[in-house]
């Protein structure tokens, strides 16, 4: 009944890899339901307006954005700044 699931093959890596740092490329493929399940506490049962969710993506696309707040562990002198691609 799990509602994540890994679509691809998995490969161990050593402890010290950094997924940010180590990486060559990423991509990042988002499902999302029409409706929230509303499983988790605190989470409000909702609709999802696929349209709406567009209009942000692409609001952002080809922006540089900071992701500093979610950065862990960056090496000095790295940036924590990408280019959204959607």
């Amino acid at each position: 009944r799990g509602l994540l699931r890994v679509a691809g093959p998995i490969q161990e890596v050593p402890t010290s890899f950094h997924a940010t740092f180590g990486a060559t490329w990423r991509r990042y493929v988002y499902v999302m339901p029409l409706l929230q399940a509303g499983e988790e506490e605190g989470t409000p049962v909702a609709a999802i307006d696929p349209a709406a969710v567009n209009r942000v993506l692409r609001a952002l696309e080809g922006k540089d954005v900071d992701m500093y707040p979610f950065a862990r562990d960056t090496p000095q002198g790295r940036g924590t700044v990408c280019r959204m691609i959607v």
